[in-house]
């Protein structure tokens, strides 16, 4: 499944990186595309690895060869970003960073699932013990 339909699971972090990569579009007279969309995609996969939640803001560097996407405000030494070289983000097929996302997902809900289950039989032992 693609990112950019309702019920994937990085659907929240594509249209995030989407509205950024739209108006960087708005600023430099280009019409949004399908670069457009593999940027956003391979900005919300880059944000959902680093553990980002959303995306609040989306910047280039001055000569546009790395593009930024910020959880945060912009002046918040506290933000989180991550980024990308354009050209690579621009050029990686929206199904890729669909993949990397739900593989990503996968690792994190299983790694969960392993945390809650040593702390339940951690809980356990202290009971038997008390």
């Amino acid at each position: 499944m693609r990112i950019d339909p309702p019920g994937h699971v990085g659907n929240a972090l594509f249209h995030d990186a989407q509205r950024g990569v739209h108006a960087q579009d708005a600023r430099a007279g280009r019409t949004p595309d399908q670069h457009s969309a593999q940027l956003s995609g391979s900005l919300a996969s880059e944000m959902h690895a680093a553990g980002g939640q959303r995306i609040d803001a989306v910047m280039m560097s001055p000569d546009a060869a790395r593009t930024f996407a910020v959880q945060g405000r912009v002046d918040d030494p506290a933000q989180l970003r991550v980024s990308m070289e354009t050209m690579t983000a621009m050029n990686t097929p929206l199904e890729q960073s669909s993949q990397r996302v739900a593989e990503n997902a996968a690792r994190q809900s299983v790694a969960l699932e392993q945390q809650q289950s040593q702390t339940q039989q951690q809980q356990q032992g202290a009971r038997a013990m008390g």
